[in-house]
């Protein structure tokens, strides 16, 4: 685009050289071809003060209009025009209570959750989770972790305890769930055969 208005121009300047040297080249009869052939040669020097200034004139005034014309289209769309993209929160609950004495990790089945995370909130989701536990005596210890049924494996980075006797809330970092989908499930077990209780949870992802 900025080609063509530059051609533009150059043919709008030539253009008023011709327009103003035309009065120059309306000759007598009785000269000879030489006489025309320098009146012809002459004429673009012949243009006076008053012509060049008024070549330089509308020269000005095209080139200020074709300025203003691609500043115009150049400028930045404000801010306000933009539509920004919010993100979303989805929490999963993971239902409790469950107590176990157990040394191994127990399933804790009433937490069993379908989640496909790639396919449902894209490759870039943020995926944590949190749990409230609590063990029966403060010699002991409570763990839980989620644990991927489909693949038979824990979640990497899941796994959240505590040695309080009263109910505390935990919290993972940021987990990464297997691509498909998958079942998974919350798995609580005991230090040293002391009861140790799931009391609720949830799975939080931000997309």
């Amino acid at each position: 685009m900025k080609v063509y208005l530059l051609i533009s121009v150059i043919a709008l300047s030539v253009g008023f050289i011709f327009l103003y040297r035309q009065p120059q080249n309306t000759l007598s009869p009785s000269l000879s071809k030489t006489s025309f052939e320098d009146s012809n040669t002459a004429a673009i020097d012949n243009c006076g003060e008053d012509c060049k200034d008024e070549i330089k004139r509308q020269v000005y005034e095209a080139l200020a209009t074709i300025s203003a014309s691609l500043n115009a289209t150049s400028s930045p769309i404000p801010t306000s025009a933009v539509q920004l993209t919010k993100s979303q929160t989805v929490y999963i609950p993971l239902a409790g209570p469950f107590t176990t004495k157990s040394t191994d990790w127990v399933d804790v089945k009433t937490t069993d959750v379908l989640i496909n995370a790639a396919e449902e909130y894209g490759e870039d989701a943020y995926i944590d989770w949190e749990a409230v536990i609590k063990t029966a005596s403060s010699g002991s210890k409570v763990f839980v972790r989620l644990f991927d049924a489909t693949h038979s494996i824990g979640v990497i980075l899941s796994d959240l305890e505590t040695n309080s006797a009263t109910s505390t809330r935990v919290a993972s970092g940021r987990i990464f769930l297997w691509r498909g989908h998958n079942l998974y499930r919350v798995q609580v077990k005991s230090l040293n055969g002391v009861d140790a209780t799931f009391e609720s949870g949830r799975i939080k992802i931000n997309y």
